[in-house]
């Protein structure tokens, strides 16, 4: 897709793409700062689609039931002697513990679900407070609560 010479009379830098009609333009640009090579513009109609990730469960172990963990691991160890005398391969032992341990952090420990922060890292927290309290006053401006323009005026 570099169709002009970009160190010398060479054509270093190149674009490979399986999409050619996505590129809108391509340009070399004089090389920046003491660079050897020229600069490549690539401009496409491409938009980029952001993986939403799914919300996470967060164990809230300050709040977690300890004795009642030790009580149901101590109820646990029985069987898993027994299972391990009938000489059961590991395998099957790790998986009964550690279905057991997994049956239990969901009986004694509270969770919560956390959503990802995909908030932008850069901008400060106190913009994105000023940003969301000016977005509801203008919400109720649109609703009808003119009262609130001055408010919206003074914010901006």
């Amino acid at each position: 897709m570099v169709k002009e010479p970009t160190r010398e009379d060479r054509t270093l830098d190149i674009l490979l793409t399986n999409h050619p009609g996505a590129v809108t333009r391509v340009e070399t640009l004089p090389p920046l700062g003491k660079a050897d090579h020229n600069a490549v513009f690539i401009e496409s109609n491409i938009r980029l689609k952001a993986n939403k990730q799914p919300p996470r469960k967060v164990y809230l172990y300050k709040k977690a039931d300890f004795d009642g963990i030790k009580t149901d691991m101590q109820s646990v160890a029985p069987d898993f002697e027994k299972m391990y005398e009938e000489q059961e391969d590991a395998n099957t032992l790790w998986n009964f513990f550690k279905s057991k341990l997994q049956e239990t952090t969901e009986k004694h420990i509270p969770h919560k679900m956390m959503r990802p922060n995909n908030g932008l890292p850069w901008v400060p927290t106190e913009l994105k407070r000023q940003y969301r309290k000016e977005e509801r006053i203008h919400k109720k401006v649109r609703q009808g609560k003119k009262n609130l323009k001055p408010r919206l005026k003074a914010l901006k």
